[in-house]
């Protein structure tokens, strides 16, 4: 009898190694899938003033945002953005056309699941502040930094990009030199779905002066075009960039 017991004992000894961790989904990053969530915006004001400020809106886990800022200066300068918890946000190149302003296209990819506002502030005081703010959940939260570009003085303004990965999430975001409705375009030889606009409803037919546009690739693109229609038939900045 207490040999049997001994033997049953090593057995559960042998079968017993510790505890099993579960893989978690293969190939997402972390991240989870990549997969558009919201935005928020601030109308186009008329008047000279130092800053604008988004309403406040309460981010999801592991959220993405850009902030795309714009205004109606006749010379060329960066804005700088900024949120209220405070995040890091990378500023990518800015845009400038005589007659839109300038436009400035920042991001953060680590950003707090908590009730939060974006800012945009110029060097001085502007007239015809607009600004898009969108965000994306997923991914590994890596931007393909080479991918930037900024194009001016066309309509649709159109910009060229690459992607590092096959499944990635691009963005063109396109300053209008006034309030018009918008048309998507194509990303990538694929159309696009419209992401926000510098007002509400969500549709193409608003009239903005700022909208952004997205795609969710599935193979990799190298110098491939995204493509922004503003209604007003001016020129326009736009930019674009891709994240894994």
């Amino acid at each position: 009898m207490i040999r049997l017991l001994i033997s049953l004992l090593l057995v559960f000894q042998a079968t017993v190694v510790g505890p099993v961790k579960i893989a978690g989904p293969v190939g997402l990053g972390g991240g989870g899938p990549l997969a558009y969530n919201t935005y928020t915006y601030v109308v186009e004001n008329g008047s000279s003033v130092a800053s604008i400020t988004s309403p406040s809106i309460t981010l999801p886990n592991q959220a993405r945002v850009i902030v795309f800022c714009r205004d109606g200066s006749g010379s060329s300068h960066s804005i700088t953005a900024t949120s209220t918890p405070a995040n890091t946000f990378t500023a990518l190149s800015s845009g400038f056309a005589s007659g839109v302003g300038n436009a400035q296209f920042s991001y953060a990819l680590t950003v707090g699941a908590v009730a939060t506002t974006f800012t945009c502030t110029p060097p001085s005081s502007q007239q015809y502040q607009g600004m898009v703010v969108v965000v994306w959940t997923g991914g590994p939260g890596i931007a393909d930094g080479p991918s930037q570009t900024a194009t001016t003085g066309f309509n649709p303004a159109t910009a060229t990009f690459s992607t590092a990965t096959a499944v990635e999430i691009v963005w063109e975001c396109v300053s209008g030199a006034s309030n018009a409705g918008w048309t998507v375009g194509a990303i990538g030889g694929t159309t696009a779905i419209l992401g926000g606009i510098s007002n509400t409803p969500l549709v193409g037919g608003t009239s903005a002066d700022a909208a952004c546009e997205y795609r969710i690739t599935s193979s990799l693109i190298s110098s491939g075009t995204a493509n922004l229609s503003h209604g007003a038939g001016t020129d326009g900045v736009g930019i674009v960039a891709a994240f894994q």
